[in-house]
């Protein structure tokens, strides 16, 4: 013989029958509260998120740009160019030794080629007459004073006044890039 026991009126499902079945006074208002209640947290941290989001945004692309700012600065040697242009501008050696009026690879020239070469931290600084003479090459390595580079076609765009100062070149002999500034004498 089995005995059965019902229970009635207890557990969420009788619940969910009373808010449904409208057998529970203000039940549905509190579901309808409870639903709107969810909704509009979901929503503020949806808004939340994406604000967070935008503004990680706008930070990612500040300091990308200033990245950018910071290589372009570099690969272009602005400083660099700078000084080349104040030696290849102020220094009278420099310009007598160009024109051929002081010999080639003179101390004193070599040593203002020096501290730039030391100060940018290039392979080497040059001094090429208008004939395409290298007339002065400070350099860690082998001179190429004496060589001609009146051939090469960023000493052709120096002589034309082209308005390109920076110029990458690819250096055969060495199978290396280069970075040439240049600045007249």
């Amino acid at each position: 013989m089995a005995v059965g026991v019902k229970r009635s009126g207890t557990g969420v499902a009788t619940l969910l029958d009373k808010v449904l079945g409208r057998n529970a006074p203000g039940w549905r208002g509190a579901s309808v509260v409870l639903v709107a209640a969810t909704l509009a947290a979901w929503l503020t941290v949806e808004v939340v998120a994406h604000w967070l989001a935008m503004e990680r945004a706008q930070e990612r692309h500040a300091k990308l740009q200033q990245t950018a700012d910071a290589l372009a600065y570099q690969a272009m040697g602005a400083g660099m160019l700078g000084a080349v242009s104040l030696l290849g501008l102020s220094e009278p050696l420099l310009k007598d030794m160009a024109r051929g009026t002081v010999p080639p690879d003179h101390p004193a020239a070599l040593a203002r080629l020096t501290v730039a070469r030391e100060r940018f931290l290039v392979n080497g600084a040059y001094v090429i007459a208008r004939d395409g003479t290298v007339v002065a090459h400070e350099t860690a390595g082998p001179r190429s004073t004496g060589v001609n580079l009146a051939y090469r076609p960023y000493f052709q765009q120096a002589m034309q006044g082209g308005h390109q100062r920076v110029r990458g070149h690819w250096r055969q002999y060495a199978r290396t890039r280069a970075l040439l500034r240049r600045a007249p004498v």
